[in-house]
């Protein structure tokens, strides 16, 4: 791990970064290297804040929650959507003749 202008430029644009004691920020993308121990502060960036930020980094700026919670619901969205256009696509085809 090797920190970077552009990683700690991407966490400075963060509202809450000056302020802020957290050892893991969601806008670090080597969140997953640091360490986090008991009584250690939290994010107080808000969700939608770091959402905007990160949506280059791998993670989106979202904590580990926030980004399954993220997945499961576009992977499920996305499944719902292709079965309706399974569904319905020969219909909408006959249609269009």
């Amino acid at each position: 791990m090797k920190e970077t202008m552009e990683n700690t430029a991407k966490m400075k644009e963060c509202s809450s970064f000056d302020s802020c004691s957290a050892p893991l920020c969601p806008l670090d993308k080597f969140m997953k290297d640091r360490i986090f121990l008991k009584g250690d502060s939290k994010c107080i960036a808000e969700q939608p804040t770091r959402f905007k930020i990160g949506k280059d980094l791998p993670n989106l700026g979202l904590l580990p929650m926030e980004l399954k919670g993220y997945k499961e619901y576009h992977g499920s969205v996305n499944k719902a959507r292709k079965a309706l256009l399974i569904k319905f696509a020969p219909t909408l085809t006959k249609k269009n003749r």
